[in-house]
């Protein structure tokens, strides 16, 4: 039995087969769905801010959130049957909520060691105290469940108008991170979680002033929109 498994062994190698960790198949999201929500940007966008807001006076804002950092991972141990061993998982993570306008290149941000609704309602206050006197910010954001949750507060000149589900191609904001992960955090250890904190806030101080390098990083293909101009629908 042995020398059978061994040659069914040799013969799946001599095929060209290994023993590989397999990748997780996250669901797809739905063309038609991405390609509505191109197409009729315009149309969405009129119905997501209030009645009494001129198109003319909205400045779209792409948002999101950032994990940025090192996360540890758990293994097996040897263990008595029946008990349940604990082991501190090393976390050095946290948060960047940034919302970037590509109208003006502004950006708005904080960061945070966790994220949720309090979170999101913190990051939407910011946005509306610096929405200028006259204008109405319509966030443009993905559906996580702390952009969903009853007890988010939204500001009176803010709006949110959610993506469809698995569209982040449709979200500028992860164009911009991008760009800051792999010049700033990518190849690189954090002595701590306070360690990894300070270091975005430096990076992202910095980053916020450089509001011509925000525009030419997240305007690209179709994603600069501004509603005043309408998409395909007009």
């Amino acid at each position: 039995m042995r020398d059978t498994v061994e040659g069914v062994r040799r013969l799946i190698r001599h095929l060209g087969f290994h023993l590989l960790s397999p990748r997780p198949i996250h669901p797809q999201a739905d063309p038609e769905s991405q390609e509505e929500c191109r197409r009729y940007f315009s149309k969405l966008a009129r119905q997501a801010i209030p009645g009494d807001v001129s198109p003319g006076d909205v400045l779209v804002q792409f948002q999101d959130e950032a994990r940025i950092g090192q996360k540890g991972m758990l293994s097996r141990v040897w263990a008595r049957a029946g008990s349940r061993p604990r082991i501190r998982r090393d976390r050095r993570t946290c948060y960047l909520f940034s919302a970037f306008c590509l109208q003006t290149g502004a950006a708005i941000g904080h960061v945070n060691e966790r994220a949720n609704t309090g979170e999101m309602s913190r990051h939407l206050a910011d946005i509306g105290e610096k929405v200028p006197e006259g204008k109405h910010a319509l966030v443009i954001a993905g559906g996580a469940g702390w952009r969903r949750s009853k007890d988010l507060v939204i500001p009176d000149n803010v709006s949110l108008l959610r993506l469809p589900p698995y569209s982040t191609e449709l979200n500028s904001s992860e164009t911009v991170f991008s760009v800051l992960k792999h010049r700033h955090f990518a190849n690189r250890v954090f002595d701590s979680a306070g360690h990894v904190t300070r270091v975005v806030q430096e990076v992202w101080d910095g980053f916020v002033t450089r509001k011509e390098e925000i525009t030419r990083i997240a305007a690209r293909d179709g994603r600069c929109c501004e509603i005043h101009r309408g998409g395909r629908d007009g």
